[in-house]
């Protein structure tokens, strides 16, 4: 009677453990692939990005309401008149455009406007393959999604080599 609970119980802990494992890998692998598919894309568009210095021509603030009374859905446009320097292999040549950035509080608005004045120089990006896409904000980095990336699949990793471990011990255990 002893060894059979004692079966049941070592049986019971077998199976707990191997199936707290398989949910761990299981999560790890999906944070693993989300990783991998965040950080593609997210990669190649920061590197789809040049930095550049730009001098601010003129600003434009404006409710995007247009006349429309303001409700709670109202938000504000701040538009800067930029100028700034595209380097390449020829030569480097200048660029026109417009920097647009919309809030929901006038108050931010009016606070970015303020960080932006005019007849100022201000580091930029612009998309190198849309040479009048530019913005303030540096693109986002894909270090996060590659941490993901290998955090997830380094767990998985291991749940793989320690259920080989388990597996190999449990076939042993059985042909004694």
């Amino acid at each position: 009677m002893a060894s059979r609970i004692g079966t049941f119980f070592s049986h019971t802990a077998y199976f707990t453990t191997v199936l707290i494992l398989t949910v761990i890998g299981s999560a790890s692998i999906v944070i693993g692939f989300i990783g991998l598919g965040l950080y593609i894309p997210t990669l190649k568009n920061y590197e789809s990005y040049a930095q550049s210095t730009c001098t601010i021509i003129d600003h434009e603030y404006d409710s995007c309401g247009h006349g429309i009374s303001l409700s709670a859905t109202s938000c504000f446009s701040v538009m800067w008149s930029v100028q700034y320097t595209v380097s390449n292999s020829a030569s480097d040549s200048y660029v026109f455009s417009t920097i647009t950035q919309i809030y929901q509080e006038s108050v931010d608005a009016l606070n970015r406007l303020n960080e932006y004045q005019v007849n100022t120089n201000y580091t930029c990006y612009y998309q190198k393959n849309n040479l009048t896409n530019v913005q303030w904000d540096e693109p986002p980095l894909a270090t996060p999604f590659l941490i993901m990336l290998i955090v997830g699949f380094s767990f998985a990793s291991v749940y793989f080599v320690v259920i080989g471990i388990i597996l190999i011990c449990r076939c042993r255990t059985r042909n004694k």
